[in-house]
């Protein structure tokens, strides 16, 4: 294919072959009209001679033979390595003992040279599906796809389960009313490190981001939603409170209560979880597992 500044296109070059074949122009004429050389403008005539206007077309330059290219079982050691690990072509050609650029090339060459190539769920390369017309109905098996996937999050919960039943204060929080396995371990990883780095229940609080900031100057004050907050651990204690609200009729009932303040969802969410952030302290400073039956405030409720 004749790139954007070639002398001659195919046309052209097919009007140059017809003045010297057909009508007998001198070539280097012919040469000087079309402004190229004189062995260019011969070649174009000879192939026209011998191919005709089907000859005009610019042929392929790759070679018959390539004896120094990759051998085979190498380029599929690459292509598993990129795939399965999603090495890099630095770290592809230090295990295989190769070089980077020819790592470089055959990703290249295979359309893995970036790892948005690749699916992050399979590790198989993306195929894209072209139509020649919008609305082109597209038929996709994707069962491979929801097993696989399936099998991740079965592997990753059960990895999260092990984790959870090795830490050391799990036992704590584990008979929370409501708490699942994901959510404990969300407890445990984010409210864990704030309990033990801080001093009073207040600044655990103010830092999981269940408590709100009061602005006051001389004439107004106010009380505003606490931006400034671990989100991750204020995800985590809501979340808890969420859930132990459906079970726990003393969260149920500081819930309600909060909701007929004229407080929204999530701000009597929030009340209920600094309230049970006041019961997790309480367990994880006295080293006192949770239990309900001794729990004062929910057994008042119960009464």
């Amino acid at each position: 294919m004749s790139h954007a500044n070639a002398a001659l296109t195919p046309r052209g070059r097919l009007r140059l072959a017809r003045l010297i074949v057909d009508e007998r122009w001198p070539i280097a004429r012919a040469a000087e009209r079309y402004e190229v050389s004189w062995p260019t403008a011969k070649r174009w005539a000879e192939r026209y001679r011998q191919l005709g206007a089907a000859g005009m077309a610019s042929e392929s330059s790759r070679p018959h033979r390539s004896p120094a290219r990759t051998p085979q079982p190498t380029v599929r050691k690459i292509v598993h390595l990129r795939c399965k690990q999603r090495l890099g072509p630095v770290q592809i050609a230090g295990r295989l003992g190769l070089a980077a650029s020819t790592v470089h090339a055959v990703l290249t060459r295979c359309r893995l040279n970036r790892l948005s190539h690749i699916d992050r769920v399979t590790g198989e390369p993306i195929r894209r599906y072209e139509h020649d017309h919008p609305g082109a109905m597209l038929h996709i098996d994707v069962k491979k796809l929801g097993r696989s996937i399936q099998a991740t999050i079965a592997g990753l919960e059960a990895l999260i389960k092990q984790r959870v039943a090795e830490h050391p204060r799990a036992q704590l929080l584990a008979a929370l009313p409501g708490v699942g396995t994901i959510n404990l371990a969300q407890l445990l990883a984010e409210i864990d490190p704030i309990l033990d780095r801080v001093d009073t229940i207040e600044q655990a609080a103010a830092e999981c981001g269940v408590t709100p900031v009061t602005k006051a100057s001389d004439k107004t004050s106010g009380v505003y939603f606490r931006w400034a907050a671990n989100t991750r651990a204020r995800k985590a204690i809501t979340a808890f409170a969420h859930n132990a609200r459906m079970q726990s009729p003393w969260a149920a009932q500081l819930y309600t209560n909060a909701r007929a303040r004229g407080k929204r969802s999530p701000h009597a969410t929030r009340i209920v979880a600094r309230a049970w952030l006041r019961v997790i302290w309480a367990c994880w400073h006295n080293g006192t597992p949770y239990d309900p039956t001794i729990h004062q405030a929910a057994q008042r409720l119960t009464a």
